[in-house]
């Protein structure tokens, strides 16, 4: 029994100094730890040290024979919280990157994670009960209370065994209909419902001049969209709500990217609710966006949400829904020496490899207009062009016609200049009434080159004749493109 009793205080000792050792060693990565696994910002500091620290203590208490038994006890209350915290996170839907051995062994918690750190628990919970002399000599009134506090653990533990065996339950059943699901959706009798192309995508486009606001601070002061844009500094906006748990859980987060990252990005945080329950909740800089108007121009269906706006007041990204969307897109503009577009879903408009990208040259267009005469891209320099796919019998086209005049009528001259390539020909475009170019691409050489997979479609060129969007699909997209708003009117 000695033996035994030997072996397990070494393996525990062991276990804790080796934890302990990896956190105090990569402090940024435990730092980050914490903040996934939802510590509050106050309490960081502190126990990024407090914890390795008690780890390392707890070890060495148990290697000393006259303080083992007190060390079990530690050894069985961390064991406890840790086990608890990741239960409560799994519970959330949660799973932050255990740092439980450091760069030795950091992996995301799961079920097998609560598993073992229990089985820890019952090893120092047996130390625990296992007789010593320091046990020995407690008097009768200290006996009572160290089995009132064995009950207790006990009773923890058995509440902690049983959440495990629940959190593993549920996972497995949601694996099973996330299968059944799979399956279904890949049958026959499955069909995808039809809807209009504007209705297809969820992100504004990328390249798209990003949509202006007018918003109040929590001091009452109004902030617009080109108050924050600066040339060389990309902004980064959040859209949260005060009452959203991920949103509260994401802003140590926020606040430790704005530490790392203020000399390349600018940060911006649009809030949903009242000011009260705004300023007690976050601590980050926030514009109120009561009724979520702005949220809606920008499509940010969902909170948390966040999006790229490049240093010229264009979208950079998709937006990003959830923490584990939003992580991905702070880590792509971390790895990036230079701002790139960054996708949430596969980039079906550059899915072709011969189809432009943006930053590529634009492909050439020289194709007859109305009154027979070549129109050439490159009349267009110096200046933005949105370069439009029109059908003269495509429906989708026919409803944005009203829009697209009323556009190109007060069309300023920071807005980009319109081409229109039409697959028809000169006399069904009589009642168009635009004052911008429209030439015939009846063979769709020109909307093949661009990658157009049907109208109305359209894509930005700057003026230096280069691809500065994706190629946006649908009515909205194109609209969205124009840096036209529907609401205007």
């Amino acid at each position: 029994m000695e033996v035994a009793t030997l072996i397990a205080r070494v393996v525990l000792a062991v276990i804790l100094i080796v934890a302990g050792a990896t956190k105090i060693a990569n402090r940024p990565r435990a730092r980050q730890s914490l903040i996934e696994f939802g510590v509050r910002q106050s309490w960081i500091p502190s126990l990024i040290w407090l914890l390795p620290v008690s780890e390392v203590m707890t070890a060495l208490a148990l290697i000393w024979t006259r303080t083992s038994w007190s060390g079990s006890i530690a050894a069985l209350c961390l064991f406890l919280v840790f086990s608890g915290g990741i239960a409560y996170n799994l519970a959330l839907g949660n799973r932050p990157e255990c740092n439980c051995f450091g760069q030795l062994g950091s992996t995301r918690v799961g079920p097998r994670t609560i598993a073992r750190n229990t089985l820890l628990a019952f090893v120092a919970a047996a130390l625990v009960v296992q007789p010593t002399p320091a046990m020995v000599a407690l008097s009768p009134l200290e006996l009572r209370f160290l089995l009132v506090v064995v009950l207790v653990l006990g009773a923890a533990l058995a509440t902690l065994f049983a959440l495990t065996i629940e959190v593993v339950r549920r996972h497995d059943q949601l694996a099973s209909r996330l299968e059944d699901l799979q399956d279904f959706l890949s049958s026959d009798t499955f069909q995808p419902p039809s809807s209009p192309p504007e209705m297809s995508n969820q992100h504004l486009p990328i390249g798209a001049p990003a949509p202006d606001f007018n918003l109040p601070g929590l001091d009452g002061h109004q902030i617009t969209l080109k108050e924050l844009i600066e040339p060389d500094k990309p902004l980064l906006i959040f859209f949260l709500s005060s009452d959203c748990g991920p949103c509260s859980a994401l802003i140590p987060e926020i606040d430790l990217w704005r530490h790392e990252l203020n000399r390349r990005f600018n940060f911006l945080v649009i809030s949903k609710g009242s000011i009260d329950s705004i300023r007690s909740k976050f601590a980050v800089p926030v514009l109120l966006d009561e009724v979520g108007a702005v949220a809606i121009e920008y499509r940010a269906k969902w909170t948390p949400a966040a999006v790229l706006v490049t240093g010229h007041g264009a979208i950079g990204s998709q937006m990003a829904f959830g923490n584990q969307q939003i992580r991905a897109l702070l880590d792509h503009v971390i790895e990036s020496e230079t701002v790139t577009p960054w996708f949430s879903t596969s980039n079906e408009n550059a899915a072709a490899d011969s189809t432009p990208k943006i930053g590529d040259p634009a492909p050439a267009i020289l194709l007859p207009d109305s009154a027979g005469h070549e129109v050439d891209l490159v009349h267009f320099s110096g200046c933005k062009t949105l370069v439009l796919f029109w059908g003269p019998n495509c429906g989708f086209c026919q409803e944005i016609l009203e829009d697209l005049q009323q556009w190109e009528r007060g069309r300023t001259a920071d807005e980009p200049r319109l081409v229109v390539i039409s697959r028809g020909d000169a006399t069904s475009h009589e009642e168009m009434n635009l004052q911008s170019p429209i030439v015939f691409d009846p063979d769709l050489l020109v909307s093949r080159a661009f990658g157009s997979p049907g109208t109305p479609s359209a894509i930005l060129i700057d003026g230096e004749g280069k691809v500065a969007s994706v190629l946006g699909s649908g009515a909205d997209e194109v609209l969205a493109l124009a840096g036209y708003r529907r609401s205007r009117k």
